[in-house]
């Protein structure tokens, strides 16, 4: 089914960025888990995600587990691995702004927001 594609290591990254944001939005409790979490966390999971995604592709085509059209393996190809990282959380962050949110995931997230403007104010009264 797939040999009839011919995939770049940009469009796999593609692919898997924008797969990784729809399971993390729409997963019962993996969407409620990470809409808890602050937005600094969310991105640092999402780029640590993406770098796993790209070294996964990455090492799968330099070890010819995968056919990768356009993929050279070698000590300069780290410019190619940027490109595929970059690719990756595009479509990653890209799918995350225009996909819905559900209404459990939005009220979590707005919760989430109130605790943490509580403990802003809180830190800002005691730092006085």
């Amino acid at each position: 089914m797939f040999n009839e594609f011919n995939f770049t290591s940009e469009s796999l990254a593609l692919i898997l960025g924008a797969v990784t944001s729809l399971i993390f939005s729409y997963a019962p409790g993996l969407n409620a888990w990470f809409a808890a979490k602050t937005d600094e966390v969310k991105r640092l999971i999402m780029l640590g995600l993406m770098v796993v995604i790209t070294a996964s592709i990455y090492g799968l085509a330099c070890g010819n587990i995968i056919s990768v059209n356009e993929f050279v393996c070698g000590q300069k190809s780290l410019l190619q691995f940027i490109s595929i990282l970059i690719s990756a959380v595009i479509a990653n962050q890209g799918t995350y702004k225009i996909s819905p949110q559900i209404r459990s995931v939005a009220a979590i997230k707005l919760e989430s927001a109130i605790v943490q403007d509580k403990q802003l104010i809180k830190d800002a009264a005691e730092s006085k």
